[in-house]
């Protein structure tokens, strides 16, 4: 397997070359146009064939349904057992975790893996193309593909550029390309100016978008869970998420849920601001709250945000939560209920600007995403909640460690933003 950074600077023609793509639709498509340019345009390979867990515009099926027990042999167990990480596989996939019992998610990651040993038994490739895991499926796909010897380059979207995406598997930085430094003045001017004059999103859009969604999710309920995944038994992945998404499901988690926000944190301007503490929600369920944390004994988000917030409010700290515009009445309420349920713990109301949270708060605690780079950029502290992913590669202390918290220095900054673009590359 060679180091990704010299795949990026070489050329991979000749090389056999694998894309796994999700459905040819919506979504599905941009990353299947993602991958076509990476593979394409980056790796600079002649040509690729196509691995999807949806049976249309591939070349290979991922067919979940193809093998069941009575195919596993002494052999296909071995390599269950040795190489595959059965705890972090189910703990990460939000459906496992949330939706099944344990034995039942060990079927289906035995079946996929069957199908995945005995394809890559059968077909020999160089280089595996693929959307960062998301899902046991490509989580799966990832493992069994390196065991082979193959090389993996995922990417996802990128948070600092629509034209652009992030080669990375799990969070890792990974050094693709060489950054000038018109680039990171560039990066560090922009990322300045966004915090002071964010973008935030209209009520209206918001609401539009939770109706629409709250509506779509009853039909895919009824047509992906109950039709596609029950009766018809289609394992597809987009149709056993359904019941797990960010969808709104329930008219109570919708209605009289914004009376627990405030939009006013000119009052909080009052208090000691070295005792306030800026927790912005990620949005969740995603890959970076679920396969970005390294740390072994990391159970998943929820479960840390609350140990995050209870060790601020027993320290005496004021504890502000912003809820993510993406997210807005699309968690349970309980969820609401239980941050408030911490002395000193305030919900602030997503219409509320980034620019106003840092002004008034002393320290920032993010686990992963792109508020704790703007925090940086903006002079402000900030604290990882869990696992250092990409943000500065030592320079940030834990929660519990917030003595040593502390604005960056203009060069620290400079380096802090060619680690988040040397792994980023544009997608034209």
């Amino acid at each position: 397997m060679e180091d990704i950074s010299q795949l990026f600077r070489s050329d991979n023609k000749g090389k056999k070359v694998l894309l796994f793509a999700r459905e040819p639709t919506g979504y599905g498509n941009l990353f299947r146009d993602y991958g076509d340019k990476i593979i394409k345009n980056h790796l600079k390979a002649d040509s690729y064939e196509i691995l999807s867990d949806y049976p249309l515009k591939t070349d290979f099926y991922i067919d979940l349904n193809k093998y069941s027990k009575t195919d596993f042999t002494a052999e296909d167990y071995a390599f269950f057992e040795s190489v595959l990480d059965f705890e972090s596989i189910i703990k990460n996939d939000r459906f496992f975790r949330i939706h099944i019992p344990y034995l039942e998610a060990l079927n289906y990651i035995f079946n996929c893996s069957k199908f995945l040993l005995e394809f890559f038994r059968a077909n020999k490739y160089d280089i595996l193309v693929t959307n960062m895991p998301d899902c046991y499926v490509v989580d799966l796909l990832t493992q069994i593909a390196r065991h082979f010897g193959v090389s993996v380059v995922s990417f996802c979207g990128s948070s600092f550029g629509k034209a652009h995406c992030r080669i990375t598997e799990r969070g890792e930085v990974n050094n693709v390309r060489d950054i000038t430094e018109d680039e990171i003045d560039d990066f560090i001017a922009e990322i300045q100016s966004k915090s002071v004059q964010p973008y935030v999103s209209s009520k209206k859009q918001v609401y539009q978008k939770v109706a629409k969604y709250y509506f779509t999710y009853k039909l895919k309920y009824f047509w992906h869970y109950l039709i596609q995944f029950k009766l018809l038994n289609n394992k597809n992945y987009r149709y056993l998420m359904t019941v797990v998404d960010t969808y709104p499901r329930n008219l109570l988690d919708i209605f009289g849920v914004s009376s627990l926000f405030t939009n006013n944190v000119e009052s909080f301007k009052e208090r000691d601001t070295k005792k306030i503490v800026y927790i912005p929600l990620h949005y969740h369920p995603e890959s970076t709250t679920e396969y970005w944390v390294p740390r072994e004994n990391y159970l998943s988000y929820y479960p840390s945000l609350f140990k995050t917030i209870s060790s601020y409010s027993k320290r005496g700290y004021t504890v502000l939560v912003k809820e993510h515009t993406a997210s807005y009445l699309r968690r349970e309420r309980k969820v609401y209920k239980d941050i408030l349920s911490f002395e000193n713990t305030y919900l602030i109301s997503p219409f509320v600007s980034t620019f106003e949270m840092f002004d008034i708060s002393e320290y920032i605690v993010v686990w992963t995403g792109t508020t704790g780079v703007e925090a940086i950029m903006s002079d402000k502290k900030v604290v990882l909640a869990e696992s250092e992913v990409y943000y500065s590669r030592g320079l940030l202390p834990f929660v519990g460690d917030e003595g040593e918290a502390r604005s960056l220095t203009r060069k620290e900054k400079e380096e802090v933003a060619r680690v988040c673009l040397e792994s980023i590359v544009a997608i034209k």
